[in-house]
């Protein structure tokens, strides 16, 4: 097993995790808007459709990566992730349910509540599926099936092949959580644990072993990017009746194709290296922007569009992305300054108060 060494936050990967954080922002904001198929806002997000979640997923495992544990610290490691990812998911989860629910239907439904905590509900059911992740990576550190290249690689495929079993065997169930309705989004366990296992690869066994060349980097390029333009063919046709069913289900992202491009393009991106300071930034709030940003958009859409009538999409979308991203940085700062706060909202404790923390929760 390898030994545990200090960390360093890593500006390339911080500025994925900054990229990968903002377009989950865009996502939500052009899902909120409920605009239509074929507007050019939905165009911009199709060739991320299948990247985002998985890119964050790589990065946590990538990062859990940098500190492995051994068996003695197996029981406050997950102790500590539990802390840290449950407390935000039910407190967050729970005040956008309340803002949601109050904002358009004006009353409280307890068991659309209960469902809202214990089911996929908005983006927190990602923070559900990491919940299930973190206790299958440590029983398999403590395995030693992460100790060599050929056991961490045929760990991936058989991901892989779960992924695919899931899929086909369970009738009529997909994997993306938020189009299942899987008990604490299990589902979801299948289709992020391959991306989670490449991300712990990437660190251990080529990021830093410069196993890749300049040539092998063209390959996955071009893979990748004809890859994506396959994918945004797909998406665009997704809600057209006319288009070959085929073509849509073969590069989605719980079928082999889609899956294995998802995998080439995360492979490209996290080696070609490089750092946006001000992605980095973003990046550093990743979780808290992640936890809030759904309320942040909210609070800036409602008014303006739903009240006021503002329906100019070049001012309303980046003004609603911006907000996104920021209100829950300056939230953060704010609500960091109680203790109490700090532990509920962000499962931080007095040690950690700061939420530049070096160590990222989904890690």
């Amino acid at each position: 097993m390898p030994t545990a060494k200090p960390v360093r936050k890593n500006q390339h990967v911080e500025t994925l995790r900054g990229i990968a954080i903002l377009l989950l922002v865009y996502y939500h904001v052009v899902e909120y808007l409920k605009l239509d198929a074929g507007s050019v806002w939905r165009y911009i997000q199709y060739p991320f459709d299948y990247s985002r979640v998985p890119l964050f997923t790589c990065i946590s495992g990538f990062v859990y990566a940098l500190r492995p544990i051994a068996s003695a610290q197996a029981k406050t490691f997950l102790l500590k992730k539990l802390s840290r990812l449950s407390l935000p998911m039910f407190a967050w989860a729970s005040a956008t349910y309340l803002i949601f629910h109050l904002a358009w239907w004006g009353t409280f439904d307890l068991r659309s509540y209960s469902e809202a905590l214990f089911y996929p509900y908005q983006q927190f059911w990602f923070l559900q599926v990491m919940l299930l992740i973190f206790p299958f990576t440590v029983l398999m550190e403590m395995c030693g099936r992460y100790d060599t290249f050929q056991r961490w690689l045929s760990l991936l495929f058989g991901s892989l092949l779960c992924m695919m079993f899931y899929r086909y065997v369970f009738p009529g169930g997909t994997l993306v959580p938020l189009h299942s309705f899987s008990f604490f989004s299990f589902s979801g366990f299948f289709y992020l644990l391959p991306f989670f296992l490449l991300g712990i690869g990437l660190q251990r066994f080529i990021y830093e072993k410069g196993k890749l060349t300049p040539k092998h980097l063209w390959v996955l390029g071009m893979i990748a990017v004809s890859g994506s333009i396959l994918r945004f063919i797909a998406a665009s046709h997704r809600d057209d009746p006319t288009a070959p069913q085929s073509l849509i289900q073969l590069f989605s992202i719980d079928q082999i194709l889609g899956a294995s491009f998802s995998i080439i393009s995360l492979l490209f991106v996290f080696n070609i290296r490089f750092s946006i300071p001000i992605l980095a930034k973003i990046g550093n709030y990743a979780y808290q922007i992640y936890l809030i940003h759904i309320i942040a958009i909210f609070a800036i859409a409602y008014p303006l569009n739903e009240i006021a009538g503002v329906n100019n999409l070049f001012i309303l979308i980046p003004l609603c992305v911006v907000v996104g991203f920021s209100l829950p940085i300056a939230l953060t700062h704010y609500l960091s300054r109680s203790d109490i706060a700090c532990l509920i909202l962000f499962g931080l404790g007095k040690r950690k108060k700061s939420p530049l923390s070096d160590e990222h929760p989904e890690e």
